[in-house]
């Protein structure tokens, strides 16, 4: 096995190597401006104690259980304070490290974590950044032992060694408020995003419900729709296909080179599906239980959990499925294909009244989808219908695309503040874009 398919897909394969010192900036170790602390703790077996976790992936230091003394099992724990820097010996290769926030002052770690406390020449909003970069996070994972990924440990004064360029402290400063002026905007991007979805999908729940200018009403088994419209199932207005997996043995026939759209449950955002993870190629098709649906078709997932299923989709282009999909061919010519997919997503809450599994997940069958009820209102209505939600999918998507550009912006720059590459006063136009 070549040694970069040892690394986790939070590190990027190579080894850290330090360029150039950029002008102005001192040339350190980690041990310069870290130093290991230890508080040690004799556990009181009446007493309660905060348990903290570092997230993967940089997700910071937070708060896991509160248990009494006795109850904890390994006895050599240490007291944290805030503002140091926790690194997980087991998972530090998959980022998990992080400062500890001011509310979990006073919990405590087992010798399971490094803790450290940064000197007066880093910054802590500078080290919350620097945590990030592509050669802090490889130089964690080459001061780590171990033949097994998840079971590798990190040899904290292996690290220490590993040297660092350092700007002088009005410039970590300066580098922190770029960055964290581009995080408050990203942040308030999201926010905008969740509240146009859950807009979204009250609009949506209402017009199945009431319609468009509607004023008599009845009682279905779905709940109250407008008295001119028709309950129908699944089953009696679209063919309900399943899908397949060819065999991952045959990777170069059966997916090398595809061009072949495969939808999986990943591909599925409620929307329009275009583009796949992955592609099969025609070898696939013929000799697997994979089978092409035309554009137009609705997709309804029915695997993963009450996460996953319901999760729906109109395909964009031909396209086979796996077999955790139901691929829906209307046959009925009072509904139409976006329609469907819209009542889909509007009615999703309910597929959890029929979801069951034996195993940890639940999960619908192909009968569930035969089965399930959608309102069906007058074609003229139905485009009506998707007409306003096609608004939103437009805001929406204008909105996703902001994010994306914040999200491009913050790497840009701080592939370019924390190397020295670009000073901050050169940033700035770029950080207020």
């Amino acid at each position: 096995m070549a040694r970069s398919s040892l690394f986790p897909p939070s590190v990027q394969p190579g080894k850290p190597i330090l360029g150039s010192c950029p002008d102005g900036w001192t040339t350190l170790t980690f041990g310069d401006v870290l130093r290991v602390v230890e508080r040690p703790v004799a556990l009181d077996d009446d007493a309660e104690y905060q348990l903290v976790t570092a997230k993967r992936s940089r997700g910071g230091v937070v708060a896991r259980s509160r248990l009494k003394g006795r109850d904890i099992l390994t006895k050599t724990q240490f007291m944290i304070e805030r503002d140091d820097f926790l690194m997980s010996n087991r998972q530090i290769i998959h980022g998990g490290c992080g400062l500890v926030p001011p509310a979990l002052t006073g919990a405590i770690v087992s010798n399971e974590y490094s803790v450290l406390k940064p000197t007066s020449r880093l910054l802590i909003d500078y080290l919350a950044y620097l945590t990030h970069s592509i050669y802090f996070q490889q130089t964690c994972f080459h001061a780590s032992v171990g033949v097994d990924v998840e079971k590798m440990i990190f040899d904290c004064e292996r690290w220490l060694r590993f040297k660092l360029h350092l700007p002088p402290l009005p410039e970590q400063r300066r580098i922190a408020e770029v960055l964290s002026s581009v995080d408050e905007a990203i942040a308030a991007t999201r926010v905008v995003i969740e509240q146009t979805r859950k807009v979204k999908q009250a609009v949506l729940e209402r017009l199945l419900t009431k319609g468009i200018g509607h004023t008599r009403f009845k009682q279905t088994e779905i709940g109250e729709i407008p008295e001119e419209w028709a309950l129908k199932s699944i089953c009696d207005i679209a063919l309900v296909k399943a899908g397949a997996t060819p065999s991952r043995a045959l990777h170069d026939r059966y997916f090398q080179g595809g061009a072949i759209p495969w939808v999986k449950t990943g591909d599925l955002t409620d929307g329009v599906v275009g583009r796949t993870e992955e592609m099969i190629t025609a070898a696939a098709v013929a000799e697997s239980s994979c089978e092409i649906h035309p554009a137009g078709t609705v997709l309804v997932a029915m695997y993963g959990g009450f996460q996953q299923i319901g999760r729906s989709g109109i395909l964009e282009q031909p396209s086979a499925t796996n077999q955790a999909i139901s691929a829906l061919r209307i046959c009925d010519e009072t509904v139409l294909g976006p329609y469907l997919n819209c009542a889909l997503v509007g009615l999703r809450s309910k597929w959890r009244s029929v979801a069951a599994s034996s195993r940890k997940d639940p999960n619908i069958t192909k009968n569930d989808v035969l089965r399930f009820s959608i309102p069906v209102p007058p074609v003229t209505e139905q485009k009506k219908i998707v007409k306003i939600l096609d608004g939103f999918e437009n805001s929406q998507r204008a909105i996703d695309d902001s994010l994306t550009r914040l999200l491009e912006c913050k790497s840009a720059l701080m592939s370019d503040l924390l190397t020295g590459r670009k000073r901050v006063t050169d940033a700035l136009p770029l950080a207020a874009e």
